[in-house]
């Protein structure tokens, strides 16, 4: 796949995921932004390296893509009014709920931890692991 491709599926999907987390704000966002700053941090610079080192961090890069958008759709929030998730948030500013408050899977929360501890691992492997090449 061409380096631009993927650094522009990787920027669109990691664009989307921030929007998503920035329609979704409630209750619960402060305890996650403890990690999630360093996490997003962590995510823009191992798509840079993913991106200096083309054919190589392609798969992990999107791999940690999909992670990111996966976490901030299925994580759960509340506010004065109610539950919801990311995917609901979503959808209510899309304009194709009537509301977005609704009610959270049960395992919701455990899954938007397993995405965001799959996209911690995909980032530390891009940024940890030895080039194959010579420099």
């Amino acid at each position: 796949m061409s380096k631009y491709i993927v650094i522009i599926i990787f920027s669109v999907l990691s664009a989307i995921a921030l929007a998503i987390l920035v329609m979704s704000i409630g209750w619960y966002l402060p305890i996650f932004i403890v990690v999630l700053i360093p996490t997003v941090i962590m995510h823009l610079l191992a798509g840079i390296r993913a991106y200096r080192r083309h054919p190589e961090f392609n798969h992990w890069a999107l791999l940690a893509a999909i992670a990111m958008l996966g976490f901030t759709l299925f994580r759960p929030d509340t506010d004065a009014h109610g539950g919801f998730t990311g995917y609901s948030a979503m959808m209510y500013h899309l304009g194709l709920n009537e509301t977005k408050h609704t009610e959270p899977w049960p395992y919701e929360l455990e899954l938007a931890l397993v995405f965001l501890l799959a996209q911690i691992f995909f980032n530390t492997v891009i940024l940890l692991r030895k080039s194959g090449k010579m420099e």
